[in-house]
Formats: structure tokens, sequence, C-alpha cells
């Protein structure tokens, strides 16, 4: 299951994609049984449109998570539910973080009702 996550800098975007106006991060996802690296695309103009200068590379996070979890087959709405989990232990407010998630995420409404779901529990 998801543990943690490391971003680079949210300063330090690997890629920018002028057409969409996407950045691209560098995200390592750190699960009880893995460690993995992959290129998650932020959320283009997130920061004016949220009034968080994190949400670019909170959106790289979400889409880092379900490429990973999506290529291994295991459950993606869980680990995506526990990045929340973790990101609210900085930001304290699960429910702007799953807005985050429903705004920044370009495939959020795949998963979106599964994650509702774990959230009736916490």
């Amino acid at each position: 299951m998801f543990v943690d996550y490391k971003v680079k800098a949210s300063e330090d975007w690997v890629s920018y994609d002028p057409d969409t106006n996407e950045h691209s991060y560098q995200v390592k996802i750190i699960d009880d049984d893995f460690e993995e690296c992959v290129i998650g695309r932020g959320i283009p103009n997130c920061s004016e449109v949220q009034g968080c200068k994190d949400c670019a590379w909170i959106g790289a996070l979400f889409d880092a998570i379900v490429q990973v979890y999506q290529a291994r087959n295991l459950n993606i709405a869980k680990n995506l539910f526990l990045s929340i989990l973790k990101l609210d232990e900085v930001y304290r407010d699960k429910n702007k973080i799953f807005t985050w998630y429903k705004d920044d995420y370009a495939r959020s409404e795949l998963y979106e009702q599964e994650i509702k779901k774990y959230l009736l529990f916490v």
C-alpha cells in the first residue's frame, strides 16, 4: 500500500508542454513493497485556479500513483485515498485535497466514487 511520496521541488519541473501548458514532475512513489520513480503530469494553471502554488505537483502525484498502481494491477482508488491522507498531514483539509484531486487530475471520474467511500470512514 502507498506509504509516502517524494517530488522534486515544485519549481523543478522536468518538462513543459506549451500546447497543453502542462508541467511534468519526477515523482517517487514509496509503497510497503516497492519504490518507483515516474514522471507525473501537473495540471495546467492550477495555481491560478485553486489559489495553491502546490497544486501542479499534487496533480502530478495523483497521475504518478495511477501509473504505478495500474501497471502493477493494484487497487488504484485505495492508494489515491492513502495519498490524500498523507497530503492531509500537511494541508489539514481532506475535503480540499479531494477537490484538488477532482479538479486537477484529468481522469478523476474513474476513481472518484470509490475514494468517496473510503473518505466516509475517516
